[in-house]
């Protein structure tokens, strides 16, 4: 774990690095390229940024579950999508 602090109860505070808001995004894939998808899920098209490994995985499939990581910094939102926890 990152730099932080334990609380009461052994609960740990991260003052270092913020959580990821998304852990993962499932549903439906609209679109597929080698450096992104679309994923449609709830009825909201997510263009998610994806590796050329994550392409490999997903290319044959109708629907996925992507581990998001969700960057921000400035005016730049971006959201990544893995196969897999590991590759995230």
């Amino acid at each position: 774990m990152g730099q932080g602090h334990s609380t009461p109860g052994n609960l740990h505070t991260n003052t270092t690095n913020h959580p990821d808001v998304i852990a993962y995004i499932s549903g439906k894939l609209i679109h597929k390229a080698p450096t992104h998808a679309i994923v449609e899920a709830g009825g909201i098209g997510y263009e998610v940024r994806i590796s050329l490994n994550t392409f490999t995985v997903i290319k044959t499939q109708a629907t996925c579950q992507l581990f998001a990581y969700q960057y921000i910094k400035g005016d730049v939102h971006a959201l990544y999508g893995f196969a897999s926890e590991q590759e995230k």
